[in-house]
């Protein structure tokens, strides 16, 4: 699977449901090396590359996302206050940041956005989508914070990845926040009822 890899060591590493994480913070360069995003593709059967800072997380109770789309199909009326009060039930709070980036300058954007979360400047998890067969345009990158309804974390959060951005001279321009209860529930473009993101900055 990792022909590319010269020692086939990758212990470093986790392999677990489409995702490749890092496991050893001390060898993140070895890491954006060999677990680059242009390197990885869907036909190896992952979908995310990621980087966990535990110190950084706050929220350990387990989202109850079956029970969260249950009760979400029997609402009778759609509503921002619903969405929260179905949130806070079922623990489904966490939302990202995102940046889309084009193949050609992914390894160096996400290369900036994994050292960040290692070295505890923004969330406690980052992650970066995979190439795809025949050649990924753009992919998505997602930096989280623990409670998308903590505008003050989310606030934090968007500014320092912004400055990152900007002292890296990346070609990032916007970032997006989108909370993952939108994501469980099918919330994206031209939903009748709700904007797909929340918060926005461009600069």
């Amino acid at each position: 699977m990792f022909e590319y890899l010269d020692d086939g060591d990758t212990q470093y590493v986790s392999f677990n449901c489409g995702w490749i994480q890092l496991q050893d913070p001390s060898r993140i360069e070895q890491f954006l090396v060999e677990m680059a995003p242009s390197k990885i593709n869907d036909s190896m059967g992952f979908k995310w590359i990621s980087v966990y800072n535990p110190s950084k997380a706050e929220n350990y109770e387990i989202p109850n996302v079956s029970a969260l789309r249950q009760e979400y199909q029997q609402l009778r009326q759609l509503n921002l206050f619903q969405i929260e009060r179905l949130a806070r039930k079922y623990n489904v709070l966490s939302g990202k940041w995102m940046c889309f980036v084009p193949t050609s300058h992914v390894d160096y954007v996400w290369s900036c956005i994994a050292r960040a979360v290692v070295q505890g400047r923004l969330g406690y998890l980052a992650k970066v989508a995979v190439s795809q067969r025949g050649g990924s345009v753009i992919h998505v990158i997602c930096v989280y914070t623990n409670n998308y309804l903590d505008s003050v974390e989310r606030k934090i959060i968007k500014y320092e990845l912004k400055n990152i951005l900007i002292e890296a001279n990346t070609n990032v321009r916007r970032l997006s926040y989108k909370p993952d209860i939108y994501t469980h529930l099918g919330i994206y473009q031209n939903h009748p009822v709700f904007s797909e993101t929340i918060d926005w900055i461009r600069w």
